[in-house]
């Protein structure tokens, strides 16, 4: 079913929607780049227990959905795998597209923009991806959920 959609959406008269091609290693003209800035990394410190901020509650989230919300500055999308529930940054590492408006079947996460693909339980790129997503550690406490957004 998640195959047909992408398709049928993508694919039209046997050839691909325009938008979707792309060179493959060639940022596109929205790259966004989520890494280091070139410094020096600061001496390892003792670990500290992460920082929670409330990000929403769980029935805000559709089920078997995805939404994203703003968390002090910082864009995450919490998934409701059917299962469980994962944040990931909210735009796809590819260009500066919203995930938000992907799919996703529980496993995997689509970003319809060119199909990118990230695996929902640990954000590594699958497939074409070449760049995985950052995940941020989420709980559930009662009806809220809590992201930490720590270092």
């Amino acid at each position: 079913m998640l195959l047909a959609a992408i398709l049928t959406s993508h694919i039209i008269g046997g050839y691909p929607v325009e938008r979707l091609r792309y060179e493959p290693g060639v940022k596109g003209a929205k790259k966004i780049d989520v890494g280091t800035s070139g410094q020096e990394a600061e001496p390892p410190r003792a670990p500290q227990a992460p920082e929670w901020t409330r990000v929403c509650r769980a029935d805000d989230v559709p089920a078997n959905g995805m939404k994203e919300f703003a968390v002090n500055g910082t864009s995450v999308l919490v998934v409701h795998t059917g299962t469980d529930f994962v944040a990931f940054q909210a735009m796809c590492p590819h260009e500066a597209v919203p995930l938000e408006q992907g799919v996703h079947d529980g496993c995997l996460l689509t970003c319809l923009e060119h199909t990118w693909q990230f695996d929902l339980t640990t954000g590594a790129p699958v497939g074409d991806a070449e760049e995985g997503l950052k995940r941020y550690p989420l709980k559930a406490e009662g009806d809220d959920l809590y992201v930490a957004l720590g270092p």
